[in-house]
């Protein structure tokens, strides 16, 4: 299992590698870094409101749908099978995961694509201090993370691994700006992107609002 579990991790590594090779010597000027604007499901968007979701939902009569409280934090998730919408106390959509690619996400992004195709569709600006950032505006110092905007790889033990994009939905103030680390209590857009040990995506998430830390 060891031995496994290496060659998963190894493999990931020289594909992760190759991808961010390509990308290096790619043009980057046609988009910028992943943005609150970015946040879109087909046509909803974040913030969308429960009478949009109702809408969007109308249209997918095939697909099963159960929806679960959670009274203490007021939000409302709706659970299509392969699509999981959730709405803040506001009744507005804050959180996406789409696990089939019936759906299309931020700047063309599907279920089933390669890890090259995912990089090229959004911005980097590679560190050479590091080998899993995309991009960012900084390091903060106490935790050593990237400073959003923020793009990075996350690597998991069985191989698999995640492409994580991070933006303040509004610049940052003074606060920050002294003292990075304080970024944490600030309001982020939120992109994840789930792949496989084949390098493909099998699921990918965005959200608005605190940062899943």
């Amino acid at each position: 299992m060891k031995w496994n579990r290496r060659i998963l991790a190894a493999a990931c590594c020289i594909l992760l590698a190759l991808s961010l090779n390509a990308a290096a010597t790619a043009s980057t000027t046609a988009t910028g870094p992943v943005t609150a604007k970015d946040l879109v499901l087909n046509e909803l968007t974040a913030g969308a409101t429960t009478q949009a979701c109702e809408n969007f939902a109308q249209g997918l009569k095939d697909h099963r749908l159960d929806i679960t409280q959670f009274d203490m934090e007021a939000k409302e998730t709706w659970n299509f099978g392969d699509l999981l919408l959730t709405l803040d106390f506001e009744g507005k959509l804050s959180e996406v995961w789409v696990y089939s690619d019936y759906y299309t996400g931020p700047r063309g992004l599907k279920v089933g694509m390669t890890a090259q195709e995912v990089v090229n569709l959004f911005y980097i600006q590679p560190n050479p201090k590091s080998s899993t950032e995309f991009y960012s505006a900084g390091t903060v110092g106490s935790t050593n993370k990237p400073l959003p905007p923020c793009g990075y790889v996350k690597r998991n033990e069985n191989g698999t691994f995640s492409f994580n994009y991070v933006a303040p939905v509004t610049p940052y103030g003074e606060d920050v700006t002294k003292h990075p680390e304080n970024y944490v209590n600030q309001d982020h857009a939120q992109l994840t992107v789930n792949f496989g040990t084949d390098g493909k995506v099998e699921s990918f998430g965005w959200s608005i609002g605190w940062l899943d830390e």
